[in-house]
């Protein structure tokens, strides 16, 4: 084997519809891995949000100062 000589072109017009697809999955890949990062994103601040809420319930509800409706 002679290294280069016997590595596989891809440049070479017959491997154009490989590489054309490729890139294609690529972008689809990357598109589907950009909205899952911004679902995964947006769940996490609604998670904050809605901790930052209970934890404001609970501390109404256990500071010395406050007494619950019975």
């Amino acid at each position: 084997m002679r290294g280069d000589a016997e590595k596989l072109d891809f440049e070479d017009d017959a491997c154009a519809p490989v590489n054309a697809n490729a890139k294609f999955v690529k972008k689809r890949l990357q598109s589907a891995a950009a909205t899952t990062l911004e679902e995964i994103d947006d769940a996490v601040e609604r998670s904050h949000r809605n901790l930052n809420r209970l934890m404001d319930e609970v501390t109404k509800y256990t500071s010395p100062q406050s007494t619950p409706d019975r």
